[in-house]
């Protein structure tokens, strides 16, 4: 079983789980009910993106990633593939039974769909950007936005979920840094391969854009404050990969680290200081 764990990420449950969380906190305080969905979140929805994925690009990872348990042996391709479809159908299942909403019942279906639509054949947004970055950048916002819009009526925080957007767009990208070997002997293009270096250049922009997004539309204080943090954060190590002769191949990885560290920083103060601590000052 833990090898079949293997196929989803880390990172991306504690961003699923604490997303959800964090939106629902947020809006009115998060409760038990709340932790379970963030659960159903993690072991279907978001487990099922990356685990499918997994299966998909096996062939690739081979080269990219090879001690990953299908490239390494200790999950068949077809088990892999059986094990993701028993998640699609949980994550499909379970919104109709906890979502409160119309909106966070749509925002909870569309992860799963858009997990699908990244890598299956013949959609493989992967290997369409700018849609396969569009596609990266909605998963890790969705669980965030749906924990807020499963728990209120209030829309002040789309401005938020906007620039939230934004930030995953310039940074999304980055990922394929550490595809490029794989993805060209597959005859598969991605972002470094078509934009070298400028995808960086892009990436510092982006931020830029993003920081400008939140002063321009309606952020409360506490979150404005924390993307411009990110924002600046991120850019710096951006900029130390790009002209510092840092290791390229693993920014991407550095830059998931610094935005989980700052997020349960925030994450953690918000449970201590309350919800309305985000209209600070």
């Amino acid at each position: 079983m833990i090898a079949y764990l293997k196929l989803f990420r880390a990172d991306a449950a504690i961003i699923g789980f604490g997303g959800y969380m964090a939106g629902a906190h947020i809006a009115k305080g998060a409760t038990l009910g709340d932790f379970f969905i963030a659960l159903m979140i993690t072991a279907f929805s978001a487990n099922f993106c990356y685990s499918f994925n997994s299966w998909a690009d096996w062939r690739i990872d081979r080269i990219n990633k090879p001690k990953r348990p299908i490239p390494a042996g200790r999950v068949s391709p077809e088990a892999a593939l059986r094990y993701s479809l028993f998640l699609l159908a949980g994550s499909l299942a379970f919104p109709f039974f906890v979502a409160q909403r119309l909106p966070a019942l749509l925002l909870l279906l569309a992860i799963p769909v858009i997990g699908f639509l990244y890598s299956a054949r013949p959609f493989r947004l992967k290997v369409r950007p700018p849609l396969s970055v569009l596609a990266v950048s909605a998963g890790l916002v969705i669980p965030f936005a749906a924990g807020w819009a499963n728990n209120t009526a209030d829309t002040y925080m789309w401005g938020f979920f906007a620039a939230l957007i934004l930030f995953t767009v310039s940074l999304v990208g980055l990922k394929d840094i550490e595809d490029t070997a794989g993805d060209a002997a597959a005859g598969e293009t991605n972002l470094y391969l078509r934009f070298g270096d400028k995808l960086l250049d892009g990436a510092v922009l982006g931020l830029a854009l993003t920081a400008f997004v939140a002063a321009l539309f309606y952020v409360p204080g506490l979150l404005r404050l924390w993307l411009f943090t990110l924002c600046a954060v991120e850019a710096a190590l951006v900029l130390m990969h790009r002209f510092g002769g840092w290791d390229k191949k693993r920014l991407y990885r550095r830059v998931i680290i610094v935005m989980g560290v700052i997020g349960i920083t925030l994450t953690l103060y918000l449970w201590y200081a309350g919800p309305q601590a985000i209209f600070w000052p």
